[in-house]
């Protein structure tokens, strides 16, 4: 592959750090060391690329340690949930259980 034909992703192709590394080199160097002694850039280039997959990995009924989500949530649904069943006609031994099965398996 020709050095000149694919830019990278700040748009230069690999032909210009080649040619021009003399005058670019201790530039990038210096920005690629000041990045590793300050992790919280590299934390945060994680945490927004990952941001795109938060949805399919994070089930709809998480309420915790999601923003935007109270676990206290859980506690006003269960509520919810016995009141009806108290309030129920007919008390035909409903009970109420929760199991929550996933992922408790997985490796």
């Amino acid at each position: 592959m020709s050095p000149w034909k694919s830019p990278g992703p700040d748009g230069f192709p690999a032909g210009f750090y080649q040619q021009s590394w003399d005058t670019v080199g201790p530039t990038v160097c210096d920005f690629v060391k000041e990045v590793w002694k300050s992790p919280s850039i590299i934390a945060t280039v994680i945490v927004a690329r990952l941001k795109i997959y938060i949805p399919k990995l994070v089930s709809p009924f998480q309420t915790g340690f999601v923003p935007g989500r109270n676990i206290h949530e859980n506690i006003i649904v269960a509520k919810e949930m016995i009141h009806s069943m108290h309030m129920a006609r007919g008390r035909k031994g409903y009970f109420a259980i929760k199991v929550d099965l996933s992922k408790a398996y997985d490796k």
